[in-house]
């Protein structure tokens, strides 16, 4: 029932279909700037990310609750320098907080899988 919920809220604030979403993985936690707990997920699709823009520019149902989307490539090599994945710097873009935490999350888990032992 958990993956169906957070698969439902995906579909709702992306247009993205359940069916081709990954299984949730939960990243992290925090509170946003009004104190309100958030808990963040990350997951993956079968789509690409132009049919996934395509899905939330025809007007997916939640799509107010978000300001945006942008696609972030995954690492082809995840240990090469200059990695600029995570940096909204780099991004050129401004972030909201849930979302600056999430990308330090998806960093910290990056980090982590790359000193797990082969």
């Amino acid at each position: 029932i958990y993956d169906s919920m957070i698969n439902q809220e995906t579909f709702e604030e992306t247009g993205v279909p359940t069916d081709s979403l990954g299984e949730p993985l939960l990243i992290g936690a925090m509170a946003d700037e009004r104190r309100k707990p958030d808990l963040l997920f990350c997951t993956t699709t079968s789509l690409r990310s132009d049919e996934v823009m395509a899905r939330y520019r025809a007007g997916a149902k939640d799509a107010w609750e978000s300001s945006g989307l942008i696609a972030v490539p995954p690492a082809i090599d995840r240990r090469a320098p200059g990695d600029c994945r995570w940096n909204s710097h780099a991004l050129g873009i401004q972030l909201t907080a849930v979302t600056q935490a999430a990308m330090v999350c998806m960093k910290v888990r990056d980090e982590l899988m790359l000193n797990e032992p082969d």
